[in-house]
């Protein structure tokens, strides 16, 4: 049930969140079958996505998903690390153009 993360993000009124490219791709499929959902994410100033590559495509779809819920699309910024430690090697924003092909990955700023 992804969408409980979206639920618990905008009741908690979340700032930061982090996840990985497979819980955006499996958000990206949830969201596909919802209307206007009930969700505000003006609040959310970070969130990281990390512990496996960041496909483009993938973020790409996620933000326009969920741009009509407030969520800014500088607000997603991807990590190179590995899932248990959250991404603290390396991080830097995802740039909209970022995508060069439908299997591009998201670059690190390394």
């Amino acid at each position: 049930q992804p969408l409980r993360w979206l639920d618990a993000l905008h009741r908690y009124g979340a700032t930061h969140s982090g996840g990985v490219n497979f819980a955006l791709a499996m958000l990206n499929e949830a969201l596909e079958g919802v209307g206007d959902g009930p969700w505000d994410f003006t609040s959310l100033e970070h969130l990281g996505v990390t512990g496996e590559p960041v496909v483009a495509q993938t973020v790409h779809r996620f933000l326009r998903h969920m741009t009509r819920y407030g969520l800014r699309p500088g607000v997603l910024h991807a990590s190179y690390g590995m899932t248990e430690v959250g991404g603290i090697a390396r991080s830097a924003g995802i740039a909209p153009a970022s995508a060069t092909g439908p299997e591009a990955f998201v670059a690190v700023g390394a």
